[in-house]
């Protein structure tokens, strides 16, 4: 027979494998996006949890599913995706930032998004979640315009 403690201790760990809890407090939720009906590969999807202080993002699959780990309670919530086939190129990371003069210029090299600008601003998508230990999985929409 095991000591007493030995057996507290496999069922402490037990009952918070099976709550979600986790030493950074935060909780998992799984999800899926869809861009105009149809699922959302390589998008950027972050959740904004604490009035902006805790934020945790994840890139969706080729299936649009993703699995983050967010702040328990009500999470803002931004989706992006730059186009890859665009041909434009980056400013480079090892010149700094560019003049305030330069800017406008850099900006107009950005791939365009795909996904319509509002989505990427969590305060202006108008997707919002409360995220809670054992919720059902999230199924995100946005659209291209």
């Amino acid at each position: 027979m095991l000591p007493k403690t030995f057996r507290s201790i496999c069922l402490a760990i037990g009952l918070f494998s099976i709550v979600g809890c986790s030493s950074d407090g935060k909780v998992p939720v799984d999800g899926v996006v869809f861009l105009d009906n149809k699922p959302l590969a390589g998008g950027t999807i972050a959740f904004v949890g604490r009035e902006g202080g805790v934020i945790a993002s994840a890139t969706s699959d080729e299936q649009g599913k993703f699995q983050i780990r967010a702040e328990p309670g009500k999470n803002k919530v931004a989706i992006s995706k730059a186009d890859p086939k665009s041909s434009a190129s980056y400013a480079d990371p090892t010149q700094g930032m560019p003049l305030e003069s330069e800017y406008a210029e850099v900006m107009k090299k950005l791939p365009p998004p795909l996904v319509a600008a509002r989505f990427s601003d969590p305060e202006k998508s108008g997707i919002s979640f409360v995220v809670e230990s054992g919720m059902e999985p999230v199924e995100i929409r946005v659209t291209f315009k």
